[in-house]
């Protein structure tokens, strides 16, 4: 008789807060690391429940920001400094909200427990969705002023100019996106798929018959580990070889920033997205470089 399968996984529940919410504790027996999700209040009871199953809580997820699911976020981040992550629906705010309301939520995501970072993360995915969506001139700036906004974030001296930085950021970003006023592809970011990854030449080579299928040879390339350097190197030499005018400069490099700064999922996303606008080997040579060029080798 074969000797009964044990499950590596571990699954245990607990009803927290005055809303009697449901938080779920997901563990591994062999690396004792686990995810809790929905900490909606009562941290000590997440955390006795983690030490009491031998787990060391390592994520937190939401099924959606309300706020009987986030209330215990940030005493379960203080404890075990766990990372967060980000519901792609919490985009939605960005997608349809006004300017308003954009402000108004990211005070909610704040006041529930979201770390300013995983704010961030949400308004540069979105920055970059909107490139994708429209291809205009206002999405352009619209990703430039989230790289300026977040680079003063970064910098600024105190707290309540870091808040304000960042509820400036969202309501803008929504007035940007309601400012645009057509849709030029009807997808969202988490629709573009990823290919077989090829060589980043050959991803270039790709923008002058199909952009985004370039954009879906980007995300293979990136999400297989390869050298994102090489693809960085491309980007920069296209756009200083091919560029139209000062605006191409000034969007990569706020392009190739915001993809630095990002650490999560959505990070391979922005910068392939960004092929669809980038310049590449099919646009119009940029002729003071090439004068330039012959010049230093004659």
């Amino acid at each position: 008789m074969s000797e009964p399968q044990v499950s590596e996984l571990m699954v245990r529940g607990i009803v927290v807060g005055v809303f009697a919410e449901n938080c779920w504790i997901i563990g591994s027996r062999r690396t004792r690391e686990a995810i809790v999700i929905d900490p909606g209040d009562q941290p000590e009871e997440i955390l006795a429940l983690a030490r009491d199953m031998g787990l060391n809580i390592k994520l937190i997820a939401n099924s959606h920001g309300h706020l009987d699911h986030v209330l215990g976020i940030r005493g379960v981040q203080e404890a075990t400094g766990a990372k967060l992550l980000l519901h792609r629906g919490e985009l939605e705010i960005i997608r349809s909200a006004s300017d308003l309301i954009a402000g108004q939520e990211t005070v909610r995501l704040l006041a529930g427990g979201y770390g300013p970072h995983v704010i961030w993360e949400a308004l540069l995915a979105a920055a970059g969705e909107m490139m994708l969506r429209t291809g205009s001139f206002f999405a352009l700036h619209a990703n430039t002023m989230i790289n300026a906004l977040y680079y003063l974030y970064l910098h600024a001296n105190n707290d309540e100019t870091s808040k304000l930085l960042l509820l400036q950021s969202a309501s803008l970003l929504a007035r940007f996106r309601s400012d645009i006023g057509y849709i030029r592809r009807e997808m969202n970011l988490n629709d573009l798929e990823p290919l077989e990854p090829v060589d980043p030449e050959e991803i270039f080579a790709a923008m002058g018959n199909d952009r985004l299928k370039a954009a879906s040879l980007a995300l293979g390339y990136l999400n297989s580990g390869r050298d994102s350097a090489a693809l960085l190197h491309l980007i920069r030499h296209y756009t200083l070889h091919r560029a139209g005018d000062v605006h191409d400069y000034k969007y990569t490099e706020a392009i190739i920033e915001n993809y630095l700064y990002m650490s999560s999922p959505w990070r391979n996303l922005y910068l392939s997205s960004a092929m669809v606008t980038l310049n590449g080997p099919h646009n119009r040579k940029n002729d003071v470089i090439e004068q330039a060029s012959e010049f230093l080798a004659s």
